[in-house]
C-alpha cells in the first residue's frame, strides 16, 4: 500500500490524504462517464425540462478536469512522494471545489432545486471533513453555500 512507500517523516494524515486523492480521481472517472452517458441518453430521449445535452457536456467536462488532476498527481509522484504529500491539501480542496461546481451545474440542468439529488452536496462536505484541516473545510462549505 501507499503508506509503506512514504517515508516515516510524513505525518499519517498526509499519507492518508495522498491515498484518498488517488481514490477520488478513480471514483470521478466512473462519475464523469455516468453523467456523460445519462446526458446523451436524455438528449436522445428528452424528459420534461431536463437538458440532456448540457448534462452530457458537463460529464465530458468532469472527465476533462479529472484528466488534469490525474496528470498533476502523476507529475507530483514522479517528482517525489514528499512533494505530493506537501501539496495534497491544496489538491484535495481543488478537487472538491470542482466537484461541487460540477454537481451544482448538473443539478441546475436537471431541474434545479426540485431535484432530490441536491443532498449529494453533503457527501463532498463529509469527505472534506475527513481529509482536510478545519479552515479549509469551512472555506469549502462557504463555496458550497455560494
Amino acid at each position: 500500500m501507499l503508506r509503506e512507500k512514504l517515508d516515516n517523516t510524513i505525518p499519517l494524515e498526509r499519507q492518508e490524504l495522498v491515498a484518498r486523492l488517488r481514490w477520488m480521481v478513480d471514483l470521478r472517472w466512473v462519475f464523469g462517464a455516468g453523467v456523460a452517458a445519462i446526458g446523451v441518453g436524455l438528449w436522445v430521449r428528452p424528459f420534461e425540462q431536463v437538458h440532456g445535452g448540457l448534462i452530457g457536456a458537463i460529464g465530458l467536462g468532469i472527465l476533462l478536469y479529472n484528466t488534469l488532476f490525474w496528470l498533476l498527481e502523476r507529475h507530483h509522484r514522479a517528482v517525489g512522494l514528499r512533494v505530493l504529500a506537501q501539496r495534497a491539501p491544496v489538491a484535495a480542496a481543488a478537487q472538491i471545489t470542482f466537484d461541487l461546481l460540477a454537481l451544482t451545474m448538473v443539478l441546475h440542468a436537471a431541474g434545479g432545486i426540485e431535484n432530490p439529488f441536491f443532498a449529494y452536496c453533503v457527501f463532498h462536505m463529509v469527505i472534506a471533513t475527513l481529509l482536510l484541516p478545519v479552515r479549509q473545510v469551512f472555506a469549502l462549505a462557504g463555496v458550497a453555500v455560494i
